[in-house]
């Protein structure tokens, strides 16, 4: 934030929106499965079943590794779309920014 007065105003809001899809993609998938997870092997724990848990838990390794390189192929294989979806406008030096930090 200190460096944010430097910049104009199209970088800070491409920026901005760079953060906030980096912020949504975070809390989508990678938070969602390790609560569950979190959940799941002290359920298991609390049966007694050690085994059980550190399954649970490689399986949530695997399919947080999974769906994150989904997440990133599809944020990657979509970026051009991304400075459209936060400004809702086509082309513009703020659409063309996000594209490139995306």
């Amino acid at each position: 934030t200190a460096m944010a007065g430097h910049l104009g105003a199209v970088q800070v809001a491409a920026h901005a929106s760079a953060f906030s899809l980096a912020t949504l993609a975070f809390m989508c998938v990678p938070v969602a499965i390790s609560i569950a997870t979190g959940i799941r092997v002290a359920s298991l724990l609390g049966a007694g079943s050690a085994s059980g848990a550190r399954a649970c838990a490689m399986a949530a390794v695997l399919w947080g590794t999974c769906a994150a390189g989904l997440l990133g192929v599809a944020l990657w294989v979509g970026r051009s779309m991304v400075g459209w979806l936060f400004t809702g406008a086509s082309g513009g030096a703020l659409v063309e920014l996000v594209e490139s930090i995306a």
